[in-house]
């Protein structure tokens, strides 16, 4: 049906997008890439189009081309935190854990409720060693749970922190908790 669309309007950018994501799901890449670029090309303005495009490139290897495309469009979806959470992921495929917890910390600037979003920043920041930054946002994210939720992992972080910060009768505390 997509593709009789297409035939009817070449420059329908959503038949373009949807060809792409039954070919996301049947696993041919390729072919859901090209769909994507297309229905980017020609809706410029779907930050949805440029994403699903840098997606399909980061599953092809190409980690590259889905950072310069994305850095590309900065400007012109300049509010809009997706884009920097994707190219805090590809900063984090290629090792670049600094420059991932900068980019999460920006896209969480523009969506500071996102709870998953501060939790990839915890994450981040682990895994760069900033323990004092990452204490600080895994205990507010432990504070924004849910009344009687308890996460043994983000218990775990908070611990690790406090020993990598040199507090080791409060990590001992937590370990022994959990």
């Amino acid at each position: 049906a997509f593709n009789v669309a297409i035939e009817k309007d070449p420059e329908l950018a959503e038949a373009h997008y949807y060809v792409g994501i039954v070919h996301q799901r049947w696993t041919e890449d390729e072919t859901a890439y090209k769909a994507y670029k297309r229905a980017s090309e020609l809706d410029t303005a779907n930050v949805q189009y440029v994403l699903a495009t840098a997606e399909s490139l980061i599953t092809l290897g190409e980690l590259d081309e889905a950072q310069a495309l994305v850095e590309s469009r900065m400007n012109y979806f300049e509010f809009n935190p997706a884009l920097r959470l994707l190219l805090a992921q590809v900063a984090m495929l290629q090792g670049d854990t600094d420059r991932a917890v900068n980019l999460y910390a920006d896209a969480r600037l523009l969506d500071p409720e996102n709870l998953s979003l501060l939790e990839e920043l915890a994450w981040t920041q682990y895994d760069a060693g900033q323990y004092a930054r990452c204490y600080e946002s895994v205990t507010e994210l432990q504070s924004r749970l849910d009344a009687g939720e308890e996460r043994l992992d983000l218990v775990h972080m908070e611990a690790g922190c406090l020993a990598r910060m040199g507090r080791s009768a409060e990590a001992h505390r937590l370990y022994m908790d959990l």
